[in-house]
């Protein structure tokens, strides 16, 4: 095999492995509401996916963009622009980890109406806004007091 098409496939299946390992991750999720909770919770995660996506590609940009030129400068030698790039990276991650953090919080129902839940009765309005709560609760390690029923009765 070439050797450029050997590196190139060094970086495209663990590229595309971790997508394998992301989506049977959602499909398993989607089971176990679904049979657990019902099909309003299923439809309810399901409007939140495109929030969830959006953040999740927003937050990878900056590191993955970063490693590549982290690595570029150690395999130069320079440590100390390694570090520099290194922290480049880091804190656009970060600031924008809080944000959309912030966003999901206080925006969860505009975000799910955006999502397509605008459409939906009002109980699918507002189990979508809770799981994209929750979602953001248990992705930030927030501890607080959830101001809502997780299953609605």
């Amino acid at each position: 095999m070439n050797p450029k098409a050997k590196q190139l496939c060094s970086y495209v299946f663990p590229a595309a492995g971790s997508l394998f390992v992301t989506y049977p991750y959602n499909v398993m999720d989607g089971i176990f509401v679904g049979q657990r909770i019902g099909s309003a919770a299923l439809g309810a995660v399901n409007i939140g996916v495109p929030f969830i996506t959006f953040a999740v590609a927003i937050v990878a940009m900056f590191p993955m963009g970063g490693a590549t030129i982290i690595a570029i400068r150690m395999g130069r030698g320079d440590k100390e622009e390694a570090n520099h790039a290194f922290m480049t990276a880091l804190t656009p991650t970060v600031l924008t980890a809080v944000i959309l953090t912030i966003a999901g919080t206080v925006f969860s129902q505009q975000i799910v109406d955006l999502s397509g839940a605008r459409k939906m009765g009002e109980e699918m309005r507002r189990t979508s806004a809770d799981y994209l709560l929750l979602f953001r609760i248990f992705t930030s390690h927030a501890d607080e007091q959830l101001p809502f029923r997780i299953c609605p009765e």
